[in-house]
């Protein structure tokens, strides 16, 4: 079964204008993200302005973000979510600590709008390969890790192959050393690395 952002991708992908608006999704970020800047300028002298280049700016933002899971943009929607987010987050400390005598409704809607862009920052993340990607990392390291053991000499218990003693009996654990040459080799290796002798 397809994937609905496929399906969009491709419905809105067909038409002329929509295919030409999937390409510029970046600008409409930089443009939202402008007027915002421009919006918390002006907010102490021009209260008209304020209004006006705010929803201006989270409607552009909005209209990118839609572009963006359109056509499945992670590392965009991650960026504009993460820095809206933190942008009405200290849009409301200013407006806080400005009026602190009561809180008002310019707060009450910056703080929602904080918190909206944070679960969606928090969504997209989730959702995003990057995280996986992330994991895979993660839990190839650790197969790695785990992959580097040997066992006892004395009672064949598993431990770490640089380890000096066994973790179960206390033994001390000797290097392998070549046969012929006595130079120190790894339990892996089928022959000897400093004079070619075959191990195993």
């Amino acid at each position: 079964m397809k994937d609905y952002r496929d399906v969009l991708k491709e419905h809105f992908g067909s038409r002329s204008p929509w295919k030409s608006l999937l390409g510029i999704d970046y600008v409409f970020y930089g443009v939202g993200l402008l007027f915002l800047v421009l919006s918390a300028c002006l907010m102490n002298t021009y209260g008209v302005w304020y209004d006006m280049f705010g929803t201006l700016g989270l409607l552009c933002v909005v209209f990118g973000l839609f572009l963006a899971f359109i056509k499945k943009d992670e590392w965009g929607m991650l960026i504009t979510t993460g820095v809206c987010a933190l942008y009405y987050l200290v849009m409301f400390i200013v407006i806080t600590v400005q009026s602190s005598r009561y809180m008002g409704l310019l707060q009450i809607s910056e703080l929602l709008y904080a918190l909206v862009f944070g679960g969606l920052f928090a969504l997209a993340l989730m959702t995003s390969s990057v995280l996986k990607m992330a994991k895979q990392r993660r839990a190839v390291t650790m197969q790695a890790n785990n992959s580097a053991v040997r066992k006892c000499s004395v009672c064949g218990a598993p431990m770490k192959a640089d380890a000096m003693f066994c973790p179960n009996c206390g033994a001390k654990q000797e290097k392998p050393k070549c046969p012929s040459c006595g130079a120190p080799v790894s339990e892996n290796d089928s022959f000897c690395n400093n004079c070619g002798t075959k191990l195993k």
